[in-house]
């Protein structure tokens, strides 16, 4: 028997798209509204050449003609197995739907967001064994990435040395800020092969080598590191980035029980989306089954500026099901909390300036808090 498919369509398309990947059918018979209808071309152009659709305009709330319009669709396929997809559209339109389809004996489930769907014949959710990868998700949401770092491509090196590069600002602030200074004011370009050192204000010489580093006085060695990235993770704050792309790292090992931590991208630049945008990016964006985790690593001062725009990027790139996080190595003020609340941003970040050396440790547990935190 050829495979039906029914689908209330909303504003989300992960889970119609799941539902799509998980029963495989041949033929989709879309409900759609007048809002969802002009959304929802991004999954249409996703989906196989050899699947048919059908779409039929319906009111929200028409119960009368939603439930009509379903009938007709199962008593003119009568040879058709009906799957019918109750996960999105109005609560009205599941409710009509899923009352017609036990009246017919169709099968009928609803996708959590959580990696599950739940039959609704016996309602036990059952675990989903097909997911969405980064760029079909971005895709459904007519996003796509310019460019990216794979999190499992970061080098061993790289990862120490952010660690290293950690260490020496919380034991040498003032000499991590005289180089810092230092280092963006020198005009040498900062090509794939340069050398040039100095002295800072403190009396320290300092030394860049094609990117690595070392600063010293004398005998006493405060830094000294061959990574190529040396410079570009203390000076342009890629270390605290990289710190919490390892820490992500684990988390996902550790929940899916796997030696590799899949679907994690670090360093994400967007396409725009029309030519007057302007450039969207964000340091990590993770895979958590079929929603994003849009994550916003500041080492420094975070501004108002930088939780409108991790807003922003989280509500045009991720969907309603996403989340938008801010991960701080600092502490946040009560105003940029309470605006981080009223946007539904979380925030990870150390109550007071002590505890920030270790506040890292805590992000694992956190982050298990926050992905069992779903939208009603």
């Amino acid at each position: 028997m050829e495979k039906h498919q029914i689908i209330t369509v909303g504003k989300d398309f992960d889970t119609v798209y799941l539902g799509i990947k998980e029963f495989k059918p041949k033929v989709l018979h879309l409900l759609v509204t007048k809002e969802s209808r002009r959304l929802c071309s991004p999954l249409l152009d996703m989906l196989p050449s050899d699947i048919a659709i059908r779409e039929y305009l319906v009111g929200p709330y028409d119960v009368e003609a939603i439930m009509s319009i379903c009938s007709k669709i199962i008593s003119d396929n009568p040879q058709a197995n009906f799957t019918v997809n109750l996960s999105e559209g109005t609560k009205i339109m599941a409710m009509a739907v899923a009352k017609v389809a036990s009246e017919r004996n169709c099968y009928c489930f609803y996708i959590t967001q959580d990696g599950y769907y739940i039959d609704t014949c016996d309602y036990r959710r059952k675990p989903l064994t097909k997911g969405i990868s980064n760029a079909e998700y971005l895709k459904l949401y007519g996003g796509s990435v310019r460019e990216y770092e794979d999190v499992s491509q970061i080098k061993s090196l790289d990862i120490n040395t952010a660690y290293y590069v950690k260490k020496f600002i919380e034991q040498h602030y003032d000499i991590y800020r005289q180089a810092k200074s230092w280092y963006r004011v020198i005009n040498i370009p900062k090509t794939d092969r340069y050398f040039f050192s100095g002295t800072l204000p403190n009396g320290c010489s300092i030394e860049c080598d094609s990117g690595s580093l070392s600063i010293y006085r004398g005998l006493e060695v405060y830094f000294d590191s061959a990574c190529r990235r040396s410079c570009e993770l203390m000076f342009l704050g890629r270390w605290w980035e990289v710190i919490v792309a390892d820490v992500v790292s684990e988390w996902k090992r550790r929940c899916s029980g796997s030696e590799t931590a899949s679907g994690i991208w670090h360093d994400v630049v967007f396409n725009e989306q029309s030519s007057s945008s302007v450039k969207n990016e964000i340091d990590l964006l993770v895979n958590d089954s079929q929603r994003l985790l849009l994550i916003e690593c500041k080492s420094g001062e975070v501004t108002s500026a930088d939780v409108f725009k991790i807003d922003s990027v989280c509500r045009t790139y991720g969907g309603n099901n996403s989340k938008a996080i801010l991960v701080s190595y600092l502490p946040l003020t009560p105003s940029l909390l309470e605006k981080c609340r009223d946007l539904g941003i979380y925030c990870f970040a150390p109550s007071e300036m002590e505890s920030r050396s270790k506040h890292i440790k805590k992000l694992p547990d956190w982050l298990d808090s926050v992905v069992q935190t779903h939208q009603l």
